[in-house]
């Protein structure tokens, strides 16, 4: 009996990685399938009235970061799905030139790759799908009460860049 134990678990366990490499290859790092390498689009969905947060301790009224709220959509699903690649968040203080013409000025950068940006992911399916809630702490960058731009990008796998739409904020000096 022992025996017959054995070989039964053999082809099942042949079975499981063979189903795991074959999810793997076709572009679905899990067996749920949420993560996808085809992504085309990235939208964020920001609260303009309270995006502002603070990581002091104890908590000060200044903002010290922002909340991003995010969804990747892939070739195949316009719902949201988590990406495999490499989540990318850009922030310029958006000066003003003498023409009136917008000179943004590079502040920070927020790096995450697939496990990275897995931690700030929606633990539960939303209406529009997977999503993230990016938490963005920009330390001592003096910003308050400036116009700040954030950009975020997702890249691909491929190398291929995909941006989302630019977006703006004042800063407020406190909360």
């Amino acid at each position: 009996m022992g025996l017959t134990m054995r070989v039964r678990r053999r082809p099942s366990a042949l079975v499981f990685v063979g189903l795991l490499a074959l999810f793997t290859a076709s572009g679905c790092a899990t067996l749920d399938g949420r993560f996808r390498k085809n992504i085309v689009s990235v939208a964020t969905f920001v609260d303009k009235r309270s995006p502002w947060l603070n990581f002091d301790d104890p908590p000060r009224d200044v903002p010290g970061g922002i909340k991003i709220p995010l969804y990747l959509t892939s070739h195949d699903s316009p719902l949201g799905v988590f990406g495999d690649g490499t989540l990318h968040v850009d922030m310029y203080r958006v000066d003003k030139a003498p023409d009136g013409s917008e000179e943004p000025a590079h502040l920070r950068r927020w790096t995450y790759d697939t496990q990275q940006a897995y931690m700030f992911g929606t633990r539960k399916k939303q209406r529009v799908g997977w999503g993230y809630q990016l938490m963005l702490n920009w330390g001592d960058v003096d910003v308050l009460g400036r116009e700040v731009m954030f950009i975020v990008s997702f890249e691909r796998l491929d190398g291929r860049m995909i941006r989302g739409k630019r977006i703006y904020f004042k800063v407020p000096r406190e909360v």
